[in-house]
């Protein structure tokens, strides 16, 4: 495991078995995994208290879907992105802003223990 990717190399190679390193995120143009979405399927049937979006325009219907059914269910949605996508009018939050800088505020914000902002 890296701790920090800052140092390495593009694309970053793994210090131990010299492989390429890939983060477990879905990169554009790829679909989700099939073994993905059932587990999402699970988990909807479940329940959880919130679905983020982060990073995507959500132009395809294997991202739409997930939000969609969150929604229906009374799940709050949000979505992180510096532009406005297909979500920003659909979600419950829409934040104008990167994934590291509104996804670090949001950690800091629950680690503080304090009251979520308004608005």
């Amino acid at each position: 495991m890296v701790e920090n990717y800052a140092g390495l190399e593009i694309p970053p190679i793994c210090p131990e078995c010299q492989n390429m390193l890939r983060p477990n995120v879905i990169l554009f143009g790829e679909m989700i995994p099939g073994r993905k979405l059932i587990k999402f399927a699970e988990e909807l049937q479940r329940g959880f208290d919130i679905v983020f979006v982060v990073g995507t325009t959500c132009g395809f219907p294997h991202i739409q879907g997930p939000i969609l059914k969150a929604k229906e269910r009374g799940m709050l949605t949000v979505e992180i992105n510096p532009d406005e996508t297909w979500a920003s009018d659909k979600v419950d939050f829409s934040i104008r802003d990167t994934a590291n800088n509104a996804l670090n505020k949001i950690w800091a914000l629950y680690n503080a223990d304090m009251p979520y902002p308004k608005g």
